[in-house]
């Protein structure tokens, strides 16, 4: 929603502005909007310069006519009506931005043929605890690929933990961590739930309310293959090769790691105010 210029409030901040120098931003940063009959309050972060377009505009100030400017960075002038005597005004400016989050995986491979429920369930018993990369089981495309269902895709979830650090460090580097555990059961019944973490490293520049950004990410996959509820059910459909018996408390066996990592990069342009942005959920 945009502010509305000529509601009796914004006109009151506007005098006030004009007479005492006191930004409109200040004094005005939130307003009702009364069209809609909502009581949310909406802030106005950017203004155009203007001047009066006659001979007593300050040079300095001619050049700033037709920018914008935002209300946390003035410019070396100061803001419009701040200098003593300056006749310029501030229009309130609310950038139209097209939104976009574009995260894509690098490092995904997988070995040719993919383990079944057998093969883990034999190497519980037979591998001695050896660690197990997810791509020499063959299925780290498919955990990746609905990783970006439920992570990715979702404009609340990692794009706005990103969007939201950016916002705090706009016009500079920004970082952050992330980890949480998921259920990748419909991938294959031996995964159940399985641990993503990682971290984003990336720059952030702030273009008239627009934040560009652009990074990398690092990403952490960690599960632990020990569900004996699970095996127990899978028993019966072990053959005669792995010579297993149904002891009750599954004797021989050895919880085992699957452990892999892989890269990303990202690029978006998102809304600085995130009242207006679709990535702005913690």
């Amino acid at each position: 929603m945009n502010l509305d210029t000529s509601s009796s409030e914004y006109k009151s901040a506007f005098e006030v502005y004009m007479r005492t120098g006191i930004p409109i931003e200040h004094t005005l940063k939130e307003l009702t909007l009364k069209e809609s009959g909502a009581s949310e309050k909406k802030p106005t972060h950017y203004y155009i310069w203007r001047t009066r377009n006659d001979g007593k505009v300050r040079p300095e100030h001619a050049v700033n006519n037709g920018k914008i400017f935002a209300w946390n960075d003035p410019p070396a002038t100061g803001h419009p009506g701040e200098s003593f005597g300056c006749r310029c005004r501030a229009e309130p400016y609310s950038p139209t931005i097209a939104e976009y989050f574009d995260i894509q995986f690098t490092g995904i491979s997988d070995a040719s043929s993919a383990w079944t429920n057998l093969d883990f369930i034999h190497h519980y018993f037979f591998g001695d605890g050896k660690t197990v990369r997810l791509r020499e089981t063959g299925h780290l495309t498919g955990i990746t690929d609905r990783y970006r269902e439920i992570v990715i895709d979702d404009a609340s979830r990692l794009p706005s933990q990103i969007a939201i650090k950016s916002r705090v460090s706009q016009n500079q580097y920004f970082s952050g961590d992330f980890k949480n555990s998921y259920d990748f059961i419909n991938v294959l019944f031996s995964f159940g739930r399985s641990v993503i973490s990682g971290n984003f490293f990336g720059y952030c520049k702030n273009i008239n309310g627009a934040l560009h950004l652009n990074g990398s990410i690092r990403f952490y996959f960690s599960d632990k293959f020990e569900d004996i509820a699970g095996i127990r059910r899978q028993l019966n459909l072990l053959d005669e090769k792995y010579k297993i018996k149904q002891f009750g408390e599954l004797p021989f066996s050895t919880i085992y790691e699957i452990t892999d990592s892989w890269q990303g990069t990202f690029k978006a342009v998102v809304h600085f105010d995130p009242d207006r942005s679709s990535y702005a959920k913690n």
